[in-house]
Order: structure tokens, then C-alpha cells, then sequence
């Protein structure tokens, strides 16, 4: 997890706390992994939500995989990344290659800013600051513009 702005660190303790208890409350995680996954960040972002922590400039990427039998389910929010290193052992004893296990949701992607924007967000720098780019802002609803479901491979 990657706390940002200046209340990120508490976004990203909340969330290390209270996802994996909604993660292990799934009834169905075994037999509808990508479903859970879904719904319990659906229900640790409503939990947030109503935690009274300022998310107005601040935030957290969050990317995290869960194991069933013999298939892995990565779940990525934000610009946090997923890599597998897996041995080649045809190349070398010391010989690995990195597979991406997940794609960066970055607003400087075109296909991202243009989600963020539909949904009433902003992507600019935050004041005071030229780079990175940052996502900000509520909707009419005050629901965050910002807030996605997770990407979830597998």
C-alpha cells in the first residue's frame, strides 16, 4: 500500500486493517474469488467512507493477491504494482524473468484521465506541487471520482 496526500497514511493503515477482515468474512471466496475480492474493497472503501478521515487530497493504491488451489487473483488499485519472478532454470541456476501480474492505473494514462474525468474527478498537480499528477475531487454525490473497483486478474 502507498499512502498519498496528507492524511494517506492514515488511509493506508485503515485499509491494511480492515481489508483483510472483509477479505476473510467472503462466504464465497473459495468458490467466487474475483466476486469477493470485489465486494469486500466495495465494502472496506464504504467503511473509509464513513471512517471520518479526510480523503478530500488523500489516498492509497492498494494491490494485493489471494491464492485459491492452484490459480492466484491479483486485485490492483492505483499505481501500485504486481510482479511474479519465476525461475528459469533451462537458462541458469540464477536465471529468473518478472511477469507483470498487474497494470498501473496512473492518470497520465489516457484511458484512466478519461475515467477519472467522466466521473467528475480533476487530474492535476496538487498545490504547490508541478509533478506527480494527482487525482482528486467529489462528484455532485460526494462520492470520490476517484474511487474504482479493483482490476482483478487471474
Amino acid at each position: 500500500m502507498d499512502g498519498h496526500g496528507e492524511f494517506g497514511h492514515f488511509v493506508a493503515g485503515f485499509v491494511q486493517e480492515k481489508l483483510p477482515i472483509n477479505l476473510s468474512a467472503q462466504q464465497d471466496l473459495k468458490q467466487k474469488p474475483a466476486a469477493a475480492i470485489l465486494a469486500a474493497t466495495d465494502i472496506t472503501c464504504k467503511q473509509l467512507a464513513k471512517s471520518g478521515i479526510n480523503c478530500t487530497f488523500s489516498g492509497t493504491t492498494c494491490v494485493y493477491a489471494v491464492q485459491v488451489e492452484d490459480r492466484l487473483y491479483v486485485a490492483n488499485i492505483g499505481d501500485s504494482r504486481c510482479v511474479m519472478c519465476r525461475h528459469q532454470p533451462d537458462k541458469g541456476p540464477d536465471s529468473f524473468v518478472c511477469l507483470p501480474l498487474s497494470t498501473d492505473q496512473k492518470p497520465d494514462v489516457k484511458a484512466e484521465k478519461e475515467r477519472i474525468l467522466a466521473a467528475g474527478g480533476r487530474v492535476e498537480p496538487l498545490p504547490g506541487q508541478s509533478a506527480p499528477l494527482t487525482t482528486t475531487t467529489t462528484t455532485h454525490h460526494h462520492k470520490p471520482a476517484t474511487n474504482r473497483s479493483p482490476c482483478v486478474l487471474c
